[in-house]
């Protein structure tokens, strides 16, 4: 496994060299939609060379078009990315606020008639 350390790509060991790295393709990033239908895109590296990397190796969720990561998804994704406003609600309302492909809701609210 190599790893990019801003000039060149190292291996464990520390060694490298730019004649490596000049042979080794480019991390590129891509996505699958999610298969249950909550309209998020996940996000997937081919090539990374980091071995430390939260895609690859952790499996961390990470959806490309809204910016949100695991614990922070909603049901259905809002289609774009978040405000500054919209995340600090959606993170400071204890994990109750959520989008439901129509609007923002608060979990656990009985609606009144």
């Amino acid at each position: 496994m190599l790893k990019w350390n801003g000039e060149f790509y190292l291996s464990a060991d520390g060694s490298g060299s730019r004649e490596r790295a000049s042979r080794l393709p480019p991390r590129a990033d891509w996505g699958e939609p999610d298969k249950k239908g909550s309209g998020h895109i996940w996000l997937h590296h081919r090539n990374c060379y980091d071995w430390n990397c939260y895609v690859c190796e952790g499996g961390l969720a990470i959806c490309m078009v809204c910016g949100l990561v695991e614990g922070e998804l909603t049901t259905k994704c809002v289609g774009r990315p978040l405000s500054q406003t919209e995340w600090k609600n959606l993170i400071g309302n204890g994990g109750n606020m959520d989008w439901d492909g129509a609007g923002w809701i608060i979990r656990g609210e009985i609606p009144h008639g």
